[in-house]
């Protein structure tokens, strides 16, 4: 719409006797104020988008009475300034828990802020926090989300998977969704040793074995992994003919609490 047919539609509302507000989106070419997005909170750990009132967030383990540093980052999404109130600008609640590192109180459009926190357990056992941070992101404000983390006596590694932005436990039931007959979908897993000693894999054949049709491995983890560090591979799926597909995915490791992650896949191949 330019600005002629604006200008022949204000009059013919003017001439008719209407009153009538309109508000109008596009560009500035056009002569068409355009309003920005309002500021929108993001929290991150790592590449894993924390979701908003998240009810337990592992953050892994370490040996009662050493440090584990926790780094987030918060990130505006939106095209206004974010603003955080609050003083400190991320509250933090928990025993065991401490703040090192506050996020800024002003975070332009499509910018990030990193705060961190430290974990340091008196005594092994099960501990969890509550983040919360407060901002003018009126749909998610305040920020809420718990941690839990553990002491262990003595240090283990400990292997969690995400599909997207989905933290998997052992039993998962993975949908690749439909897809019409040879054509290929690949997909991407993210693996992070969340403990505090080396993540070792057994590998019989490949690190990520599976069986069942229609799924095959497009690229293999990789051993060991060390503390905090995350690593990804690839399962594609190819549907042959109009059917449903299943497979099983094992992964084997020294994890003491789950030695053998197992997690299914199912896809659907159509005409």
């Amino acid at each position: 719409m330019n600005k002629l047919s604006v200008l022949l539609i204000v009059v013919f509302l003017s001439l008719s006797g209407c009153n009538l507000i309109i508000g109008l989106i596009g560009s500035e070419d056009e002569g068409i104020i355009v309003e920005p997005l309002p500021a929108e909170i993001a929290i991150l750990n790592g590449s894993y988008s924390i979701p908003y009132n998240n009810p337990s967030f592992p953050i892994g383990s370490t040996v009662a009475g050493t440090e584990k540093i926790i780094n987030f980052t918060i990130e505006n999404r939106g095209e206004e300034t974010l603003n955080l109130y609050d003083d400190p600008h991320v509250l933090l609640s928990g025993e065991g828990f401490s703040f090192i590192k506050d996020a800024e109180a002003n975070i332009l459009s499509g910018s990030t802020s990193l705060f961190s926190i430290s974990f340091q357990p008196p005594v092994s056992g099960t501990y969890q926090a509550l983040i919360s941070v407060k901002s003018n992101d009126t749909g998610r404000s305040p920020y809420q989300f718990t941690i839990i983390s553990t002491g262990t006596e003595s240090a283990v590694p400990e292997l969690s998977i995400r599909n997207g932005n989905a933290i998997m436990q052992s039993g998962t039931v993975v949908n690749f969704g439909e897809f019409k007959i040879g054509n290929e979908k690949n997909k991407i897993f993210h693996l992070k040793n969340i403990g505090s000693a080396d993540l070792v894999l057994v590998k019989e054949e490949r690190y990520v074995t599976m069986d069942g049709e229609g799924f095959f491995p497009v690229s293999d983890a990789v051993s060991p992994v060390l503390p905090d560090t995350e690593i990804t591979y690839q399962i594609g799926f190819l549907p042959v003919r109009v059917d449903t597909f299943n497979a099983t995915v094992h992964i084997k490791s020294n994890d003491p609490e789950v030695p053998d992650f197992v997690y299914y896949l199912e896809g659907y191949g159509i005409e």
